[in-house]
């Protein structure tokens, strides 16, 4: 499943390269298949990777590949003999038994290469004991997983399981409050009080500092917004002296906020 834009310049280098890292390993008579999902519903920019794999999964699981959507010409850079590639202009069946495997391209204009490699699970079912589908879901009989921690923030990317600390109440296992820096923002109805309450907050710092991810939780999530904002960013490493150190002055909310967003086309977004 290639990323096949259609141009004129990019298809033409992207079959290349596949060829290069695959034509000696096929033949004429077992040439490798390729496939573009954008022929049928377009570039989603940004989705448009995942509109691969989600094709590519399909294939896999129903073993038939299908035609590029509306293919009648193939561009005449393009030497699939010479290749050992074939773009196929009608479905057929997955041309062999045992593991199917599929790879995914997706590109950014900005050189974010990407490539994804799929097999098929009904191949890894068979050869892997103790192992069964539910309906299409994976379970391992052999071990039982953990619930995924969570710092009551955002993720669990950055904790540690360990024995006797604390958890947000969603699952069982414990887990050590977050090294990462956390974002503190607190806000007032007026300049004085906003300046007032940031100095009471980093004054008790040490109060609170082994359950920085609930007070950044509760501040951010749980206060009312006023006007006037300020914040400070600690982590639980810091000392009393880094917080006691002048946080941003406090600064005015706008009434009317404008937002843009700007979509370039080549899968980058701000």
């Amino acid at each position: 499943e290639w990323h096949g834009t259609g141009t004129a310049v990019g298809d033409p280098t992207e079959a290349s390269a596949i060829a290069r890292a695959f034509d000696h390993v096929r033949t004429r008579e077992d040439p490798l298949y390729v496939g573009a999902v954008k022929a049928n519903v377009g570039h989603l920019e940004g989705c448009s990777g995942l509109a691969g794999v989600i094709k590519a999964l399909l294939v896999l699981e129903k073993g038939y590949i299908p035609p590029i959507a509306g293919l009648e010409t193939l561009n005449k850079k393009l030497t699939p003999e010479k290749w050992n590639i074939r773009f196929p202009q009608v479905g057929l069946a997955w041309p062999s038994t045992g593991l199917r495997r599929a790879c995914v391209n997706s590109f950014g204009f900005g050189g974010t290469n990407a490539t994804a490699v799929l097999d098929n699970c009904d191949y890894h079912l068979s050869i892997v004991r103790n192992r069964h589908a539910n309906r299409g879901s994976l379970q391992d009989s052999d071990s039982t997983s953990s619930a995924p921690t969570s710092n009551g923030v955002h993720s669990s990317d950055d904790l540690d399981p360990i024995p006797a600390e604390h958890t947000n109440g969603d699952c069982s296992t414990l887990a050590r409050p977050s090294a990462t820096p956390r974002l503190l923002p607190w806000s007032a109805f007026d300049e004085q009080s906003a300046k007032r309450l940031g100095e009471m907050y980093l004054s008790r710092f040490n109060d609170f500092k082994d359950t920085l991810d609930d007070a950044a939780y509760v501040l951010s999530q749980r206060r009312t917004l006023f006007p006037w904002r300020g914040f400070a960013v600690l982590d639980r490493l810091s000392n009393i002296e880094m917080a006691r150190l002048p946080s941003p002055a406090p600064k005015k909310a706008l009434e009317n906020r404008q937002v843009a967003f700007v979509f370039t086309g080549q899968g980058a977004q701000w």
